[in-house]
């Protein structure tokens, strides 16, 4: 196709081009208007080339085909640029999308310089925002860059272009020896010609907040081969101006896919508080309500990106939900409740929404009206105060490496060595332990490849916990497997890291809050989640938070993932008073 458009023509019979407003290797963007709709939107012009070959044409109208079905599957998200229609005229995609005034981090940095280390964290905490979801829909974006993110002038920050984005489920249509991406910002394991899963994002990112803090590309070369060799064998400049930032876009780099922080660890590295030390008060006080409050540089001129509404007109879409996401605020008060999921084998399952809501909670569809009754569980010890590991007192009588192998560990496997009575995570949030027991490692509830990872480690029994905030909102379940060793434990851990955190499934009181999901056959994966595995010696330990009515609601995330977080960090063979 001749790349000679011009300002005036109506595309698809409703989208009247007014204006370009970017372009790159593949087309060029413009600002359109809907005259259906009567809305102004963005179309993007797919170039081909001049002597495009039948297989090359229909490789790019599928992509394009895809980057609309990707897109669709994650429109209501308030971090990605929606996708509403996909347009083939001339034998050529034109594909419309949700209009946003504002402009590209890329264009951000070039004009303003290096963005302050505050100001790149909350398009960090979009971006992760962002990527989780998409990765959650078995989505790899492949082309996180500077010029993909969109700083809207409302203060919404926004993934763009999802064209050569591939779900787990899309056939390879890429065209033989043809590279897709920007090389700067590529995955080293991509360089390579490897297909790259979630982790080539991750990386993609890491270089991207580097250029954020820094102003440059790190691996930017006078050439394209120089830029290749940069990517695949050089280490990047440790970032100088990043501040906090800088332990999370050291990690992302690292040029082993295995070894860059999942999206649950990048977040934690991102918020990263200090151990909390609960008090008498903070423990009875309720959750702070949190506004937020976007800014935007006044001296940003506007520029105008645009991406389509929905096929068949735009969706609304919440302004104040897209602002906490995409500066990480929190929009409302939650008196989050932590539940610890004991095992009720026989009722684990899909999951439904419930009934009635607390004064300080967000709106997370219903919650059933909870009659609480005693649960079944083992004797536990005193109240402890959550510290850090290497913070609890040790004594000459006890040797911390008794715990790194079978043979020399005595803890037992029970709620009182195990598992604290409660704690606080670090958004002074408190959890107390509802039911606990010890269960086979193994079981039908957890997925096929967290199965045969615990079989290889010859995990035999488990004892599981369920803890629930004083709200009755918030349910956590944890595991804690021990194994023969530190090395096994270690090593289950690194092959289960990227397991979805439901992929364990999940343990339920047997009465009161929480155990419906168990009773009524809920599947958890439509929830809003969070979850984190670990090992602490020879035990391995997971643990998952969901709010107990399965609502879906990116402003509760924060709640549920500090919850989490917390609670793989305080239960294990740290609480027996003989490992003291």
């Amino acid at each position: 196709m001749a790349r000679n458009t011009q300002p005036g023509r109506v595309v698809g019979g409703r989208y009247r081009l007014i204006e370009t407003v970017g372009s790159g290797g593949f087309g060029q963007v413009w600002h359109a208007h809907d005259e259906d709709l009567d809305i102004d939107v963005a179309v993007k012009e797919v170039w081909l080339p001049p002597a495009v070959s039948d297989a090359e044409q229909e490789e790019r109208l599928s992509r394009a085909k895809r980057e609309a079905r990707n897109a669709v599957r994650l429109r209501d998200h308030p971090n990605i640029v929606t996708v509403y229609d996909v347009v083939i005229e001339d034998e050529a995609p034109w594909i419309v999308m949700q209009f946003v005034t504002g402009r590209s981090l890329a264009q951000q940095v070039g004009e303003h310089g290096p963005l302050p280390g505050d100001a790149a964290a909350r398009i960090a905490a979009a971006l992760l925002t962002a990527l989780g979801a998409a990765h959650d829909a078995g989505i790899v974006h492949r082309d996180v860059k500077p010029a993909n993110v969109l700083l809207a002038d409302n203060g919404d920050v926004l993934l763009a272009d999802f064209g050569i984005a591939v779900h787990q489920s899309d056939t390879a249509i890429t065209v033989t020896g043809a590279f897709i991406g920007s090389m700067e910002y590529v995955a080293p394991e991509r360089a390579r010609g490897e297909h790259g899963g979630p982790p080539c994002d991750l990386y993609s990112l890491g270089v991207t907040l580097y250029h954020a803090v820094e102003g440059v590309s790190p691996f930017r070369r006078d050439n394209p081969v120089a830029t290749l060799h940069a990517v695949l064998f050089e280490q990047a400049a440790p970032p100088s101006q990043a501040g906090a930032l800088a332990p999370l876009i050291t990690k992302l780099l690292d040029k082993d896919p295995d070894r860059r922080p999942t999206i649950q660890e990048a977040r934690a590295l991102l918020d990263s508080p200090p151990p909390l030390v609960a008090t008498p008060s903070m423990l009875a006080a309720p959750p702070p309500t949190l506004v937020a409050t976007p800014s935007t540089p006044a001296d940003a001129p506007p520029i105008q990106y645009s991406m389509p509404p929905p096929i068949g007109g735009p969706p609304p879409r919440a302004a104040g939900n897209k602002h906490l996401a995409a500066w990480g605020a929190v929009a409302a008060v939650v008196c989050v409740a932590l539940l610890v999921m004991v095992l009720v084998p026989w009722h684990l399952g899909p999951f439904r929404s419930g009934s009635s809501t607390e004064a300080q909670q967000p709106a997370v569809g219903q919650t059933y009206d909870p009659v609480v009754r005693s649960t079944t569980r083992e004797p536990s010890a005193p109240p402890t105060t959550p510290t850090t590991r290497a913070a609890r007192p040790t004594t000459p009588t006890f040797d911390p490496a008794s715990l790194d192998r079978e043979t020399a560990d005595r803890t037992p496997l029970t709620a009182a060595a195990q598992l604290p009575e409660s704690f606080t995570d670090s958004k002074n949030v408190r959890y107390t332990l509802r039911g606990s027991g010890v269960h086979n490692c193994v079981n039908e509830f957890e997925s096929d490849s967290v199965q045969s990872v615990l079989r290889s480690v010859n995990c035999g029994s488990e004892i599981s916990g369920e803890y629930i905030d004083e709200a009755n909102k918030i349910l956590v379940s944890v595991v804690v497997a021990p194994l023969a060793d530190t090395q096994t434990a270690a090593s289950a851990h690194d092959q289960l890291k990227q397991a979805y955190s439901n992929a364990w499934g999940i343990w339920c009181p047997k009465d009161g809050p929480g155990s419906q999901i168990c009773n009524d056959n809920e599947d958890i994966s439509r929830a809003t989640q969070a979850g984190y595995v670990t090992n602490n010696h020879r035990y391995l330990i997971h643990a998952l938070a969901l709010y107990i009515n399965l609502g879906v609601d990116p402003d509760v995330e924060q709640w549920v993932d500090a919850a989490a977080h917390r609670a793989v960090d305080v239960v294990g063979p740290d609480n027996y008073s003989g490992n003291h």
